[in-house]
C-alpha cells in the first residue's frame, strides 16, 4: 500500500510525518511526504496532480495545525475532485476538533498516529474503503455516515516506534511550479528547514506536567494524560548516530517541552554516552520549576549551548489567574540566575498581545525582566485564541 504525507506549513521540519512515515515503511508500506510552503492559493498545481497521478497512492494524509484548518479544506476539495482516494486528517486542530474535521475528511485521527495509520492502510488493502475501519483513533465519514472508534491508550513504549530520519529519500517538495526530491536537492531543503537546516529536531519525550491556558496541551492532557512517557537513552542516541553522519547536522535541537523532566539517572546516562557519540551543541526547552543546577551541570558538559525557557509575563497576576501557570515569577528569576551560572545562553518566551493584561501588568513585565541578569534573548509571541 502506498501513502501520501501533506504539510501545509512553510517550514520543512516536519518531525511528527517523519515518524509517521518511519512506521509506515518499518511495517511493510510505501510512503512519500510532500511539503507544500505555505499553501494559500486554493488550487491543485498541475505539478502536484501529475505527481499524485504518478506514484497513485492509496491513501493521503494531511497534517494540519489550527492555522492551516481553511487551506487543508481547500486542498481536501480539490483531491476529493479530481481523485477517487480517501484523505485522513491528523494532527493538533485534528485531535482538538474531531467533529469539524471530519465533515470533510474521509478520515480524522483523534489521538497518536504512528500505529493508527498503519492500521487503516492494513484495512483498506483488506477489506477496501467501503467497510469502515475498526481502529482505535480514527473515525470514518462513509456514505455520509460517521463512525467513531474510540481512543486508544497512549503508546506507553516510545522505543517501539522507529526513530525519524533527519532527511528522508521519500521527501519531496513543490518548489517554483515543480516538485523535486529533498534528498537529491539538498540545498532546498537548506531553504526551507529553520536555521537553513544546520539543526536536527527531535524529542526524548511525549507529555507535558503543566496545562498551560494559552497552550494546546491544556486541551490534550485529556487525550494523552499528564503521564510523561520517555525514549530510553539507547534509543535517543540510535537516532543521534545516524543523524550525525549529515555532515549539514551542526546541533541538535531538543523540543521536548521540558528535557529537565528527565531523572538525574537518565540524564547522567544520556550525557555520558553523548559526550563519547555525537558531542555536538545542543539546545533544550525547561519550565522554571524544573531547572536544578546539577542537571544544568550535567548537560552544559555534554554541549548544552542554549536553553529556552517560558516566562511568559512578569505578572503574577497574569500567569495565575489568566494563564492557569501556576509559576511565581520569583521562581523564574531563581532559575533565571541557575542558568546564568551554569553558563548556557539563556531564551526566554514571553506572550504580548493580551486583550486580558493590564497596563500596569505590562509595566510589572517590563521591571521584572530588567531584573533578570544579562545577557539574554527573547522571544515574543502573540496571544492566538484557537479551538479548545
Amino acid at each position: 500500500m502506498k501513502l501520501l504525507l501533506i504539510s501545509l506549513q512553510s517550514n520543512a521540519y516536519v518531525a511528527g510525518l517523519k515518524y509517521i512515515g518511519a512506521n509506515v515503511r518499518a511495517n511493510g508500506h510505501d510512503v512519500r511526504i510532500l511539503l507544500l510552503p505555505g499553501y494559500i492559493d486554493g488550487s491543485l498545481h498541475p505539478a502536484m496532480e501529475d505527481f499524485i497521478r504518478d506514484y497513485n497512492p492509496d491513501l493521503i494524509g494531511v497534517s494540519l495545525m489550527s492555522i492551516e484548518f481553511y487551506p487543508a479544506k481547500i486542498l481536501t476539495h480539490l483531491l476529493h475532485e479530481k481523485f477517487s482516494i480517501p484523505v485522513l486528517w491528523g494532527g493538533v486542530h485534528v485531535v482538538l476538533t474531531p467533529d469539524e474535521c471530519i465533515k470533510y475528511a474521509d478520515y480524522v485521527c483523534c489521538g497518536e498516529g504512528e500505529k493508527a495509520v498503519v492500521s487503516v492502510l492494513n484495512h483498506l488493502r483488506d477489506k477496501g474503503r467501503d467497510i469502515p475501519p475498526e481502529v482505535p483513533n480514527i473515525w470514518s465519514r462513509i456514505n455520509g455516515q460517521i463512525i467513531k472508534q474510540p481512543l486508544s491508550p497512549p503508546e506507553e513504549n516510545l522505543d517501539s516506534l522507529p526513530y525519524q530520519e533527519y532527511l528522508p529519500e521519500y521527501y519531496y517538495c513543490l518548489h517554483n511550479d515543480r516538485i523535486y526530491n529533498f534528498s537529491r536537492r539538498p540545498e532546498l531543503f537548506r531553504r526551507y528547514a529553520l536555521y537553513g537546516g544546520t539543526c536536527h529536531m527531535m524529542i526524548t519525550t511525549r507529555g507535558c506536567p503543566f496545562s498551560c491556558g494559552y497552550c494546546a496541551n491544556s486541551s490534550l492532557v485529556s487525550v494523552y494524560g499528564k503521564k510523561i512517557r520517555e525514549r530510553s537513552v539507547e534509543n535517543c542516541l540510535e537516532e543521534l548516530r545516524a543523524v550525525k553522519k549529515d555532515p549539514y547536522v551542526l546541533y541538535i535541537n531538543f523540543e521536548d517541552d521540558c528535557f529537565l523532566v528527565h531523572s538525574m539517572e537518565w540524564l547522567k546516562k544520556f550525557t555520558e554516552e553523548y559526550k563519547k557519540h555525537i558531542n555536538l551543541p545542543f539546545m533544550v526547552r525547561a519550565i522554571p520549576t524544573m531547572v536544578d543546577m546539577e542537571k544544568l551541570l550535567m548537560l552544559k558538559s555534554a554541549g548544552l549551548s542554549w536553553i529556552i525557557m517560558g516566562v511568559q509575563s512578569g505578572s503574577d497576576h497574569v500567569n495565575f489567574d489568566i494563564y492557569g501557570r501556576k509559576v511565581p515569577f520569583a521562581v523564574v528569576k531563581k532559575a533565571a540566575e541557575l542558568v546564568s551560572k551554569s553558563r548556557a545562553v539563556p531564551y526566554y518566551e514571553m506572550i504580548v498581545d493580551n486583550p486580558y493584561e493590564t497596563e500596569q501588568d505590562m509595566i510589572e513585565t517590563i521591571n521584572a525582566m530588567l531584573m533578570l541578569k544579562k545577557p539574554y534573548t527573547t522571544s515574543l509571541a502573540h496571544l492566538t485564541f484557537f479551538p479548545g
